[in-house]
């Protein structure tokens, strides 16, 4: 239930353009598939070896391709492998870059079905994370979201060291006062 198949097992189909698909897609047999889960140019890829098929990964970051079996798939892939970086400094922004930004919810102007997204605004994001910010050949500004996702990771640290500060000092402030409480109860007593 809920599949398209294009073809059969003896056909070849093609497809002149672009093809996209949101969500789940499944590409291949039981034993030799390909997942892929997000849009385009946003692809986390599972390339399943483990189901019997051989899996090959050609490219480092950007645009690649697997091969699984009988099946070839490109897509975009970022690499994360240590032995692949020079690695600089830590990344240390966090919650006080984040709370510089607003959010909105927003349309595209030339969207005729009005889709509606949440998200920054290039210009805003600029003046936070440079960075973040280029300008793409149309002279539009567009934005990689890796900073703020990182600063997000890096802001949840934040509020979780000032989480176990606060949780420490409540338990010191709750002993504290059954001590007092102690001490006022023995003084009435008397």
């Amino acid at each position: 239930s809920n599949q398209i198949v294009l073809g059969n097992s003896s056909s070849t189909v093609y497809i002149p353009g672009n093809l996209v698909v949101d969500g789940g897609t499944i590409l291949g047999r039981t034993r030799n598939r390909v997942i892929l889960y997000g849009t385009a140019k946003q692809k986390f890829a599972e390339f399943a070896g483990a189901y019997g098929g051989d899996s090959v990964f050609e490219g480092r970051e950007g645009w690649g391709s697997a091969t699984v079996g009988n099946f070839t798939v490109e897509g975009w892939v970022v690499h994360s492998d240590r032995r692949l970086k020079n690695l600089g400094k830590k990344y240390t922004t966090g919650l006080e870059e984040l709370k510089k930004l607003d959010f909105y919810h927003y349309t595209f102007k030339k969207d005729e079905s009005k889709t509606p997204h949440v998200g920054v605004i290039a210009q805003d994001l600029q003046k936070v994370f440079p960075n973040a910010v280029t300008k793409a050949d149309d002279g539009y500004l567009t934005i990689r979201m890796e900073d703020m996702f990182y600063a997000v990771i890096n802001a949840v640290k934040e509020l979780d060291i000032r989480y176990k500060r606060q949780e420490k000092r409540i338990d010191e402030l709750e002993k504290q006062n059954a001590e007092l409480l102690k001490r006022i109860e023995k003084l009435e007593s008397k």
